[in-house]
């Protein structure tokens, strides 16, 4: 990267970019532009990554500092034996080829679904809808209490005990009880959906393994802490040696799972959304008071109190010129703490809590924001974030989060390296007038390659892959 105007680093060249390349474009690269680095499965760096912030820097031309946490990002490779990654791209009628069938019975494995309310919840609804309309027939296999159809989506609820408090399975025989669904359900393929704990998404791709089915593995969390358990489960029950495609929803999570399963092949295979709704309200803020909206859950692995004291702390920088305020819509045990922290710091009457919004309520307040600020480090791919993009909104975002796979620096919005950085990226889109609304223009015209019809084209293609990575291995 070189320096730009104030210091910021801006992007030389396609290569320097924080952009993930989608899988189905490596998957059309010749064969030797797919070796994959395979300095992560040494055992000396079969850890999770060092957090960015203690990265050590080193210079680059301009002086400008280029963190290793940006270098080292993952580089997925998906090949197959055999098999041509060049006709890897025809959609349905591949997927639908490879499987034999007419109609493909997809089982979408996870230990959470709706009515709980989250990130990975509300992405399997909308996978589930999105792969209905192409034809297929997706289901949802879980262990979360509810109803047994939601919004049209079949749902099989497996009645297993459930952790108090926790609400995950941990009862040993929850394998053959998920294994018994997915054979009297005659699904064709697998696709398991794992989160922190995920007794249940592993238990899937196993069942689907001892059924003899296509099967893939999409992490969805950050593994900093249970990494060792992925090493421990990859100890036990081999994931990259029993034909499943292993994929996660950005590459900071691809290659943290890669530092974990040696030898593995992991491709992103990112979250999506509607970008013609996000898009339907143009984003026309009043002038004046600068107003900085977020969408978190109000949970301290969020970090909503720290959004609250870099807030503060840009207030007092910009010194009411201009006015800003800050509106947050989520909910969560934080609320109070949020609420008390910010009359303590002097930015009382400036903080807004929403409470839980609608997408459409959401869509709304970004019509009428200036920038968009996710304050936690540890988010996965960042849905809502790509959401407020979309809309049209400069995002502020962690650099160690997964935003940076859509966030580029001074393009789409600004990343922060830490806490103090936070604080003056906050302030200086307050400030610099011109260049907020470089980037506001400039995500209202370009849309993200995140829609859902792009993700569903690589979800099929992933399907694929993995019956043509089965046909082989049974062959």
């Amino acid at each position: 990267m070189a320096a730009g105007r104030g210091g910021e680093p801006q992007p030389r060249g396609p290569q320097r970019d924080l952009q993930q390349c989608a899988v189905r474009d490596l998957l059309r690269r010749p064969a030797g532009k797919l070796a994959v680095r395979r300095a992560e499965n040494q055992p000396h760096l079969r850890r999770a990554p060092r957090s960015p912030r203690r990265a050590p820097p080193h210079s680059v031309g301009g002086g400008a500092l280029h963190l290793r946490a940006v270098r080292d990002r993952a580089r997925p490779q998906l090949r197959v034996p055999g098999i041509s990654a060049h006709g890897l791209g025809r959609g349905t009628q591949r997927t639908l080829s490879l499987l034999g069938r007419a109609r493909v019975r997809v089982a979408l494995v996870c230990d959470w679904f709706l009515p709980r309310q989250g990130g990975i919840e509300l992405h399997l609804r909308d996978l589930a809808v999105t792969l209905r309309e192409a034809g297929l027939d997706a289901r949802i296999v879980t262990t979360t209490r509810g109803d047994p159809v939601v919004e049209g989506i079949p749902v099989h609820r497996v009645h297993t005990p459930l952790m108090p408090g926790a609400g995950f399975a941990f009862w040993p025989g929850a394998l053959g009880e998920i294994e018994r669904v997915i054979r009297e359900e005659e699904f064709n393929v697998v696709h398991a959906h794992a989160s922190v704990v995920s007794p249940v998404a592993f238990a899937g791709a196993l069942a689907a393994r001892r059924a003899g089915l296509p099967s893939l593995l999409t992490f969805h969390s950050m593994l900093h802490r249970s990494s060792f358990f992925l090493g421990a489960s990859e100890a036990l029950f081999a994931w990259n040696q029993g034909g499943i495609v292993l994929s996660a929803v950005s590459s900071v999570v691809a290659e943290q799972v890669a530092r974990w399963i040696p030898g593995a092949s992991v491709g992103v295979l990112p979250n999506g959304l509607d970008t013609r709704f996000w898009r339907a309200r143009p984003n026309e803020p009043a002038n004046g008071e600068i107003v900085f909206a977020s969408a978190i859950r109000l949970s301290r692995k969020k970090r909503p109190l720290r959004l609250v004291r870099a807030f503060a702390d840009a207030v007092r920088f910009v010194a009411g010129a201009p006015a800003m305020r800050l509106v947050v819509a989520g909910s969560g045990p934080e609320a109070v703490p949020m609420r008390r922290l910010a009359d303590e710091l002097g930015v009382g009457a400036r903080v807004e809590l929403a409470g839980q919004l609608s997408r459409r309520a959401l869509r709304d307040l970004y019509a009428r924001s200036h920038a968009f600020v996710l304050p936690s480090e540890r988010e996965s791919f960042g849905i809502a974030a790509l959401e407020a993009r979309t809309a049209g909104l400069p995002v502020i975002a962690m650099l160690a989060s997964g935003v940076r796979d859509f966030v580029r620096q001074g393009i789409d919005g600004l990343l922060a390296r830490d806490d103090a950085e936070l604080t003056r990226h906050i302030s200086r889109l307050a400030l610099d007038a011109p260049f907020r609304e470089y980037v506001r223009h400039r995500n209202a015209s370009v849309v993200p390659p995140y829609d859902w019809r792009d993700v569903r084209a690589t979800h099929l293609e992933l399907y694929a892959l993995a019956a043509a990575r089965h046909t082989t291995a049974r062959g």
